[in-house]
Protein backbone atom coordinates (compact mmCIF):
# COMPACT_ATOMS: atom_id res chain seq x y z
CA UNK A 1 0.00 0.00 0.00
CA UNK A 2 1.02 3.67 -0.25
CA UNK A 3 3.69 4.53 2.28
CA UNK A 4 4.78 0.91 2.83
CA UNK A 5 8.31 0.34 4.03
CA UNK A 6 8.25 -3.30 2.89
CA UNK A 7 5.82 -5.55 0.90
CA UNK A 8 2.97 -7.17 2.84
CA UNK A 9 2.20 -10.82 2.07
CA UNK A 10 -1.22 -11.76 0.77
CA UNK A 11 -3.47 -13.33 3.42
CA UNK A 12 -3.63 -17.12 3.76
CA UNK A 13 -5.50 -18.86 0.91
CA UNK A 14 -4.89 -15.82 -1.31
CA UNK A 15 -2.13 -15.31 -3.86
CA UNK A 16 -0.78 -12.73 -6.29
CA UNK A 17 1.59 -13.84 -9.03
CA UNK A 18 2.22 -10.47 -10.69
CA UNK A 19 3.99 -7.48 -9.09
CA UNK A 20 2.26 -4.17 -8.44
CA UNK A 21 -0.45 -5.13 -5.97
CA UNK A 22 -1.64 -2.14 -3.94
CA UNK A 23 -3.91 -3.72 -1.29
CA UNK A 24 -5.37 -7.06 -0.17
CA UNK A 25 -8.13 -6.84 -2.77
CA UNK A 26 -5.44 -7.26 -5.44
CA UNK A 27 -4.73 -10.74 -4.00
CA UNK A 28 -6.78 -13.40 -5.71
CA UNK A 29 -7.94 -16.79 -4.47
CA UNK A 30 -5.45 -19.58 -4.53
CA UNK A 31 -5.95 -21.56 -7.75
CA UNK A 32 -7.74 -24.88 -7.72
CA UNK A 33 -5.42 -27.75 -6.83
CA UNK A 34 -2.84 -25.53 -5.18
CA UNK A 35 -1.82 -24.45 -1.68
CA UNK A 36 -0.91 -20.77 -1.26
CA UNK A 37 0.87 -18.79 1.40
CA UNK A 38 1.70 -15.22 0.49
CA UNK A 39 3.79 -15.27 -2.64
CA UNK A 40 4.45 -19.00 -2.41
CA UNK A 41 2.32 -21.64 -4.10
CA UNK A 42 2.73 -25.43 -4.34
CA UNK A 43 0.60 -28.37 -5.49
CA UNK A 44 -2.09 -29.79 -3.24
CA UNK A 45 -0.46 -32.76 -1.38
CA UNK A 46 -1.43 -36.41 -1.89
CA UNK A 47 -4.23 -37.63 0.34
CA UNK A 48 -6.00 -34.28 -0.04
CA UNK A 49 -7.89 -32.09 -2.50
CA UNK A 50 -7.79 -28.30 -2.72
CA UNK A 51 -10.74 -26.24 -3.98
CA UNK A 52 -9.90 -22.68 -5.08
CA UNK A 53 -9.04 -20.46 -2.14
CA UNK A 54 -9.26 -23.18 0.51
CA UNK A 55 -6.85 -25.03 2.72
CA UNK A 56 -6.14 -28.67 1.76
CA UNK A 57 -9.08 -30.95 2.66
CA UNK A 58 -8.13 -34.51 3.69
CA UNK A 59 -9.71 -37.42 1.86
CA UNK A 60 -12.40 -39.00 4.03
CA UNK A 61 -12.32 -42.48 5.53
CA UNK A 62 -13.04 -44.98 2.78
CA UNK A 63 -11.12 -43.03 0.14
CA UNK A 64 -7.57 -42.06 -0.85
CA UNK A 65 -5.74 -39.71 -3.28
CA UNK A 66 -2.46 -40.84 -4.85
CA UNK A 67 -1.86 -37.66 -6.93
CA UNK A 68 -0.78 -34.14 -6.09
CA UNK A 69 -2.55 -31.05 -7.34
CA UNK A 70 -6.13 -32.30 -7.13
CA UNK A 71 -8.65 -29.50 -6.82
CA UNK A 72 -12.11 -31.00 -6.77
CA UNK A 73 -13.48 -33.71 -4.47
CA UNK A 74 -11.70 -36.31 -6.57
CA UNK A 75 -10.57 -38.70 -3.81
CA UNK A 76 -10.77 -42.25 -5.07
CA UNK A 77 -12.95 -44.85 -3.33
CA UNK A 78 -10.86 -47.40 -1.50
CA UNK A 79 -10.24 -50.49 -3.62
CA UNK A 80 -12.42 -53.53 -2.93
CA UNK A 81 -10.62 -55.82 -0.46
CA UNK A 82 -8.98 -52.86 1.27
CA UNK A 83 -9.99 -50.66 4.20
CA UNK A 84 -9.01 -47.01 4.14
CA UNK A 85 -9.54 -46.60 7.85
CA UNK A 86 -8.14 -43.08 8.30
CA UNK A 87 -8.27 -39.74 6.53
CA UNK A 88 -5.65 -38.23 4.16
CA UNK A 89 -4.44 -41.55 2.74
CA UNK A 90 -2.33 -41.42 -0.38
CA UNK A 91 -2.40 -45.18 -1.09
CA UNK A 92 -4.12 -48.40 0.02
CA UNK A 93 -0.92 -50.37 0.47
CA UNK A 94 -0.91 -52.32 3.73
CA UNK A 95 -4.58 -51.66 4.50
CA UNK A 96 -6.11 -55.04 3.58
CA UNK A 97 -9.64 -55.74 4.81
CA UNK A 98 -9.25 -57.56 8.18
CA UNK A 99 -10.06 -61.28 8.62
CA UNK A 100 -13.71 -62.19 9.40
CA UNK A 101 -14.87 -59.23 7.24
CA UNK A 102 -15.23 -58.17 3.63
CA UNK A 103 -14.75 -54.70 2.16
CA UNK A 104 -16.65 -53.61 -0.97
CA UNK A 105 -15.24 -50.65 -2.91
CA UNK A 106 -15.23 -47.45 -0.86
CA UNK A 107 -16.49 -49.02 2.36
CA UNK A 108 -16.00 -46.92 5.49
CA UNK A 109 -16.41 -49.79 7.97
CA UNK A 110 -15.59 -53.44 7.13
CA UNK A 111 -18.70 -55.63 6.87
CA UNK A 112 -18.67 -58.75 9.12
CA UNK A 113 -18.92 -62.10 7.39
CA UNK A 114 -22.50 -63.31 8.01
CA UNK A 115 -23.49 -66.25 10.22
CA UNK A 116 -22.77 -69.68 8.69
CA UNK A 117 -19.55 -68.33 7.13
CA UNK A 118 -16.03 -67.48 8.28
CA UNK A 119 -12.90 -65.84 6.90
CA UNK A 120 -9.44 -66.48 8.33
CA UNK A 121 -7.58 -64.41 5.73
CA UNK A 122 -7.33 -60.66 5.11
CA UNK A 123 -8.38 -58.99 1.87
CA UNK A 124 -11.97 -60.15 1.22
CA UNK A 125 -13.76 -57.92 -1.26
CA UNK A 126 -17.29 -59.33 -1.26
CA UNK A 127 -19.55 -61.59 0.80
CA UNK A 128 -18.80 -64.49 -1.55
CA UNK A 129 -15.19 -64.31 -0.29
CA UNK A 130 -16.43 -65.49 3.14
CA UNK A 131 -15.98 -69.26 3.33
CA UNK A 132 -18.95 -71.57 3.96
CA UNK A 133 -18.85 -73.14 7.41
CA UNK A 134 -17.65 -76.75 7.03
CA UNK A 135 -19.51 -79.91 7.99
CA UNK A 136 -19.49 -80.73 11.73
CA UNK A 137 -18.78 -77.06 12.60
CA UNK A 138 -20.82 -73.93 13.18
CA UNK A 139 -19.94 -70.30 12.48
CA UNK A 140 -21.28 -67.21 14.21
CA UNK A 141 -21.13 -63.78 12.60
CA UNK A 142 -17.71 -62.11 12.34
CA UNK A 143 -15.62 -65.23 13.01
CA UNK A 144 -12.19 -66.31 11.83
CA UNK A 145 -12.42 -69.92 12.93
CA UNK A 146 -15.32 -72.44 12.83
CA UNK A 147 -16.39 -73.85 16.20
CA UNK A 148 -16.74 -77.61 16.86
CA UNK A 149 -20.31 -78.91 16.98
CA UNK A 150 -21.18 -79.82 20.63
CA UNK A 151 -22.61 -83.14 21.76
CA UNK A 152 -26.39 -83.40 21.53
CA UNK A 153 -26.40 -81.29 18.37
CA UNK A 154 -25.50 -81.73 14.72
CA UNK A 155 -24.04 -79.24 12.27
CA UNK A 156 -24.70 -79.63 8.53
CA UNK A 157 -22.67 -77.73 5.95
CA UNK A 158 -23.13 -73.96 6.40
CA UNK A 159 -24.47 -74.02 9.98
CA UNK A 160 -24.80 -70.80 11.99
CA UNK A 161 -26.35 -72.40 15.09
CA UNK A 162 -26.03 -76.08 16.07
CA UNK A 163 -29.25 -78.03 15.43
CA UNK A 164 -30.71 -79.94 18.40
CA UNK A 165 -30.59 -83.70 17.92
CA UNK A 166 -34.16 -84.94 17.28
CA UNK A 167 -35.98 -87.52 19.39
CA UNK A 168 -35.08 -91.12 18.54
CA UNK A 169 -31.57 -90.17 17.46
CA UNK A 170 -28.26 -89.31 19.09
CA UNK A 171 -25.46 -86.89 18.18
CA UNK A 172 -21.92 -87.32 19.55
CA UNK A 173 -19.63 -84.27 19.54
CA UNK A 174 -18.55 -83.13 16.05
CA UNK A 175 -21.63 -84.59 14.34
CA UNK A 176 -22.59 -83.51 10.84
CA UNK A 177 -25.90 -85.41 11.02
CA UNK A 178 -27.86 -87.46 13.56
CA UNK A 179 -27.62 -91.23 14.10
CA UNK A 180 -30.62 -93.53 14.72
CA UNK A 181 -30.97 -94.88 18.23
CA UNK A 182 -30.19 -98.64 18.29
CA UNK A 183 -32.82 -101.21 19.44
CA UNK A 184 -32.80 -101.75 23.19
CA UNK A 185 -31.79 -98.13 23.82
CA UNK A 186 -33.63 -94.81 23.77
CA UNK A 187 -32.59 -91.30 22.77
CA UNK A 188 -34.58 -88.26 24.00
CA UNK A 189 -34.33 -84.88 22.30
CA UNK A 190 -30.75 -83.59 22.47
CA UNK A 191 -29.16 -86.97 23.28
CA UNK A 192 -25.38 -87.15 23.01
CA UNK A 193 -25.29 -90.92 23.63
CA UNK A 194 -28.08 -93.55 23.72
CA UNK A 195 -29.49 -94.55 27.11
CA UNK A 196 -30.35 -98.04 28.29
CA UNK A 197 -34.04 -98.90 28.14
CA UNK A 198 -35.17 -99.22 31.82
CA UNK A 199 -36.83 -102.20 33.49
CA UNK A 200 -40.53 -102.39 32.66
CA UNK A 201 -40.11 -100.90 29.18
CA UNK A 202 -38.88 -101.83 25.72
CA UNK A 203 -37.28 -99.86 22.89
CA UNK A 204 -37.66 -101.16 19.34
CA UNK A 205 -35.19 -98.77 17.65
CA UNK A 206 -35.15 -95.05 16.81
CA UNK A 207 -36.96 -94.63 20.13
CA UNK A 208 -37.17 -91.30 21.89
CA UNK A 209 -39.38 -92.42 24.78
CA UNK A 210 -39.37 -96.04 26.06
CA UNK A 211 -42.63 -97.99 25.61
CA UNK A 212 -44.20 -99.36 28.79
CA UNK A 213 -44.79 -103.13 28.99
CA UNK A 214 -48.45 -104.02 28.44
CA UNK A 215 -50.78 -104.41 31.38
CA UNK A 216 -50.49 -107.96 32.69
CA UNK A 217 -46.74 -107.96 32.08
CA UNK A 218 -43.62 -106.87 33.95
CA UNK A 219 -40.06 -106.18 32.86
CA UNK A 220 -37.61 -109.07 32.55
CA UNK A 221 -35.10 -108.54 35.38
CA UNK A 222 -31.36 -108.46 34.83
CA UNK A 223 -29.27 -107.17 31.95
CA UNK A 224 -31.23 -107.94 28.81
CA UNK A 225 -31.61 -106.35 25.39
CA UNK A 226 -35.04 -104.76 25.67
CA UNK A 227 -35.40 -104.42 21.91
CA UNK A 228 -39.02 -105.69 21.72
CA UNK A 229 -41.99 -106.41 23.95
CA UNK A 230 -41.22 -110.12 23.90
CA UNK A 231 -37.55 -109.52 24.78
CA UNK A 232 -38.10 -106.99 27.54
CA UNK A 233 -41.45 -107.98 29.06
CA UNK A 234 -42.69 -111.23 30.66
CA UNK A 235 -46.32 -112.24 31.38
CA UNK A 236 -47.25 -112.18 35.02
CA UNK A 237 -47.99 -115.78 36.21
CA UNK A 238 -51.16 -117.08 37.87
CA UNK A 239 -51.61 -115.55 41.33
CA UNK A 240 -49.99 -112.34 40.17
CA UNK A 241 -51.21 -109.23 38.38
CA UNK A 242 -49.37 -106.86 36.05
CA UNK A 243 -50.67 -103.48 37.26
CA UNK A 244 -47.48 -101.89 38.62
CA UNK A 245 -47.41 -98.37 37.11
CA UNK A 246 -43.76 -98.87 36.20
CA UNK A 247 -44.23 -102.53 35.17
CA UNK A 248 -41.16 -103.31 37.27
CA UNK A 249 -42.69 -106.31 39.13
CA UNK A 250 -45.68 -108.61 39.10
CA UNK A 251 -47.75 -107.95 42.23
CA UNK A 252 -49.71 -110.46 44.31
CA UNK A 253 -53.31 -110.89 43.28
CA UNK A 254 -55.70 -108.83 45.40
CA UNK A 255 -57.26 -110.78 48.31
CA UNK A 256 -60.83 -111.82 47.43
CA UNK A 257 -59.93 -112.40 43.75
CA UNK A 258 -58.37 -115.09 41.59
CA UNK A 259 -55.69 -114.18 39.00
CA UNK A 260 -55.26 -116.61 36.09
CA UNK A 261 -52.11 -114.89 34.71
CA UNK A 262 -51.48 -111.74 32.61
CA UNK A 263 -54.09 -110.10 34.86
CA UNK A 264 -54.62 -106.47 33.86
CA UNK A 265 -56.55 -105.05 36.82
CA UNK A 266 -56.45 -105.15 40.61
CA UNK A 267 -60.05 -106.39 40.75
CA UNK A 268 -60.61 -108.75 37.84
CA UNK A 269 -64.18 -109.78 37.06
CA UNK A 270 -63.94 -111.61 33.75
CA UNK A 271 -61.52 -113.83 31.88
CA UNK A 272 -60.73 -110.81 29.69
CA UNK A 273 -59.41 -109.17 32.87
CA UNK A 274 -57.32 -112.26 33.56
CA UNK A 275 -59.24 -113.30 36.66
CA UNK A 276 -62.51 -113.35 38.60
CA UNK A 277 -63.91 -112.35 41.97
CA UNK A 278 -63.76 -115.17 44.49
CA UNK A 279 -67.10 -117.08 44.06
CA UNK A 280 -69.56 -117.98 46.90
CA UNK A 281 -68.52 -121.12 48.82
CA UNK A 282 -64.85 -120.22 48.41
CA UNK A 283 -62.25 -117.91 49.90
CA UNK A 284 -59.25 -116.35 48.17
CA UNK A 285 -56.29 -115.05 50.19
CA UNK A 286 -53.69 -112.62 48.81
CA UNK A 287 -51.95 -114.00 45.73
CA UNK A 288 -54.60 -116.63 44.84
CA UNK A 289 -54.32 -118.48 41.56
CA UNK A 290 -57.15 -120.84 42.57
CA UNK A 291 -60.18 -120.29 44.83
CA UNK A 292 -60.01 -122.33 48.09
CA UNK A 293 -63.29 -124.19 48.91
CA UNK A 294 -64.91 -123.74 52.28
CA UNK A 295 -64.68 -127.12 54.19
CA UNK A 296 -67.70 -129.39 54.98
CA UNK A 297 -69.80 -128.09 57.83
CA UNK A 298 -69.37 -124.48 56.67
CA UNK A 299 -70.92 -122.18 54.17
CA UNK A 300 -70.08 -118.91 52.34
CA UNK A 301 -72.94 -117.24 50.55
CA UNK A 302 -71.12 -114.08 49.43
CA UNK A 303 -68.49 -113.56 46.73
CA UNK A 304 -65.14 -111.96 47.45
CA UNK A 305 -64.22 -113.82 50.65
CA UNK A 306 -60.55 -113.34 51.59
CA UNK A 307 -59.96 -115.95 54.32
CA UNK A 308 -61.21 -119.27 55.72
CA UNK A 309 -62.55 -117.39 58.74
CA UNK A 310 -65.29 -116.08 56.47
CA UNK A 311 -66.60 -119.66 55.96
CA UNK A 312 -69.41 -119.65 58.57
CA UNK A 313 -70.45 -122.81 60.50
CA UNK A 314 -73.73 -124.36 59.50
CA UNK A 315 -76.53 -123.30 61.88
CA UNK A 316 -78.25 -125.74 64.26
CA UNK A 317 -80.52 -128.34 62.67
CA UNK A 318 -78.62 -128.11 59.33
CA UNK A 319 -75.58 -129.68 57.79
CA UNK A 320 -73.27 -129.48 54.76
CA UNK A 321 -71.22 -132.49 53.74
CA UNK A 322 -69.65 -130.84 50.61
CA UNK A 323 -66.76 -128.51 50.05
CA UNK A 324 -67.24 -125.18 48.34
CA UNK A 325 -70.77 -124.57 49.57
Amino acid sequence: PEGSVSPIKCPSELFRRDPGGKDASDCGPCPTGMVCLGDTMWPCPTGHYCPAGEQPIPCAIGSYQPWEGQGLATCLPCEAGYWCKQTNLSSVNGTLCPPAHYCPKGVKVPVPCPPSTYRDLAGAAKVADCFQCPLKKYCLSNTTSPLPCPGGFYCPLGTSDPVTCPSGNYCPPDSGSFLPCPPGLFCPVGAEVPKECPLGTYCEGSTGVPSLCNLGYAGVPGTVNRSSHDAGCMPCPAGKMGTDPLRAVCQNCTAGYVCFGTTITTKPLTEADGGIICPPGYYCPLGSKLAQPCPPGTQQVNSGATSRAQCAKCPANSYNNKTGA
